[in-house]
């Protein structure tokens, strides 16, 4: 049984192919926690955030990024609602610095950090603030655990049927391939992060060209970070058959799907360790910027000969490296992470970030201005989930869970906003077996009595209803044209003598009437005018004559 009251919870988008599928499952759960949840683009949760109750803003990435995103957040605390923070990049201990400040804390009220190296980093810069640090990891993360990865299961099926065997190559370049035209913007901001950058993305060209050539029997899908543009590595690789540049979707399931993957600083390094699929970390340089967790997981390479040998290796024995002990390597890689995520093993990353959202107390003090937010003009719209994308994904992770989650998915904006509501939750049996010999027990017994009760129906209900539509028909049509027959024999009877009276005494009098008339008026008329003839004209010959 649902609480009367329930929180506000509101969750921004802004890269879906990185963000969807673990906000869906933090929403989801929130739901069931009795949350109502408003997902969308991340602008137009911003823009709308006045005509929300006051609730709680899922911030990503810290404020002191850009003035846009600062702005808005300060607005949105003085409108009467809490901030949490869970950073997306929350593995980059490297760019905290740039990242944060005290002016900017001030208006979160958590903030959610991956492990215990980013929240030691955290409290030891700013103090002051460490009541507000909590260990969650990230809810995406926790679809790579073993009960989750099954929803990927569909897409992943899909994606071997197009392109088969294939070596993933995860990009990270968006210092200089961005997607926007912002290439001297960042050049000026940090120049060395942009170099780096720039060196990199031609040594990742010249060695896929190479796995190209050396591999024409495997397939390379190319997908670059969500902020790069595809244009460029299309240009590179139009004559390139068995080369592919792939932007939709989440990484997790392409990962599922190839054979290895090969990256350069990238988090999908710590995903692809996670989800036990060979990564090679491509390193032909030592950038400024190293992101030690995804480097440290993944099989070091520095030139293409390095990477071929650790592919030649995998294809013939199933082992990255033969010098290497992948076991030993595996059991390295988890104490590594350990310490960097805190979501591993035991409760997961939504439990945790739940528990710390029931801890915030909110003052409800006004409802949900719908018909403002659907009259509201948007500037600028980006697509970034739909309603069947929400339905689709609740629905496998009900047949994870096994449940029967009935939740309500409402359109504020289409493909912009959307409301999810609590319903009652009902449970299905746990013990799958048990389940299917209900079902089979039912279909042996019930739809037998249904038939039974539908037989002994048709038997016995239409033949009374025969019988009675029957005996209506000889009775009631019988009396109707008893009574019938009796009006016309007496009531046209009486109308035709009332006619014929009328007709022999009404126009005799109006006969007679007319005669006299024609008789007395006439001569009334005719006597007047004569009258008239003798006295005025004489009158008005006197007249006359005396005038003269």
């Amino acid at each position: 049984m649902l609480k009367k009251q329930t929180k506000w919870i509101y969750i921004p988008i802004e890269l879906p192919t990185r963000e969807i599928d673990g906000k869906l499952l933090l929403a989801y759960f929130a739901v069931k926690n009795n949350y109502r949840v408003i997902i969308g683009e991340q602008r137009n949760i911003y823009d709308f955030a006045r005509f929300f109750p006051p609730g709680i803003f899922l911030s990503k990435g810290y404020p002191n990024i850009n003035k846009y995103k600062t702005s808005h957040l300060f607005n949105i605390k003085k409108q009467g609602h809490s901030i949490v923070e869970l950073d997306e990049e929350g593995l980059f201990l490297n760019l905290f610095r740039d990242r944060t400040s005290n002016e900017n804390l001030k208006i979160l009220n958590q903030i959610y950090c991956w492990g215990d190296v980013q929240k030691k980093t955290l409290v030891n810069t700013y103090p002051h603030f460490k009541n507000r640090f909590s260990i969650t990891g990230h809810p995406r993360f926790d679809l790579l655990r073993e009960k989750y990865r099954s929803v990927h299961n569909h897409d992943v099926e899909q994606i071997k049927k197009k392109y088969g065997d294939f070596i993933l190559v995860n990009t990270r370049f968006g210092f200089y391939n961005h997607i926007s035209r912002i290439k001297g913007i960042m050049k000026r901001r940090n120049k060395d992060l942009y170099d780096d950058s720039k060196t990199l993305y031609h040594h990742f060209i010249k060695m896929v060209k190479g796995l190209s050539k050396s591999y024409p029997n495997f397939n390379i899908v190319i997908r670059p970070h969500p902020s790069e543009s595809k244009v460029e590595y299309q240009r590179e690789f139009m004559d390139y058959n068995n080369v592919f540049i792939e932007h939709a979707g989440t990484v997790a399931k392409w990962i599922l799907a190839s054979k290895l993957m090969i990256h350069n600083n990238c988090t999908t390094g710590v995903e692809a360790f996670l989800l036990n699929k060979p990564v090679i970390s491509y390193m032909p340089i030592k950038p400024k910027l190293n992101v030690y967790l995804a480097n440290a997981v993944s099989y070091k390479a520095t030139n293409l000969v390095e990477v071929t040998t650790f592919i030649d290796s995998y294809i013939s024995t199933g082992k990255i490296n033969n010098i290497i002990d992948d076991l030993k390597y595996t059991e390295k890689g988890k104490k590594i992470l350990s310490n960097h995520y805190g979501a591993m093993d035991g409760s997961y990353a939504y439990e945790k970030i739940i528990r710390e959202l029931n801890k915030i107390k909110i003052n409800r003090s006004s409802a949900l201005r719908t018909k403002a937010i659907k009259e509201k003009r948007v500037k600028r719209s980006k697509l970034v989930v739909t309603e069947a994308k929400i339905k689709s994904f609740f629905n496998k992770l009900d047949r994870i869970e096994s449940v029967d989650n009935k939740l309500t998915v409402r359109r504020l904006k289409p493909n912009l906003l959307y409301l999810i509501e609590p319903n009652e939750i009902k449970i299905k049996s746990s013990a799958p077996l048990r389940t299917k010999a209900i079902k089979k027990k039912r279909r042996k017994s019930a739809p037998l009595r249904s038939k039974a009760i539908k037989k002994k129906r048709r038997k016995s209900a239409p033949l009374r209803s025969k019988a009675i539509k029957k005996k209506r028909r000889k009775s009631a049509p019988l009396r109707t044209k008893a009574i019938k027959k009796k009006r016309r024999k007496s009531a046209p009877l009486r109308t035709k003598a009332i006619k014929k009276k009328r007709r022999k005494s009404a126009p005799l009098r109006t006969k007679a009437i007319k005669k006299k008339r024609r008789k007395s008026a006439p001569l009334r008329t005719k006597a007047i005018k004569k009258k008239r003839r003798k006295s005025a004209p004489l009158q008005t010959k006197a007249i006359k004559k005396k005038r003269g």
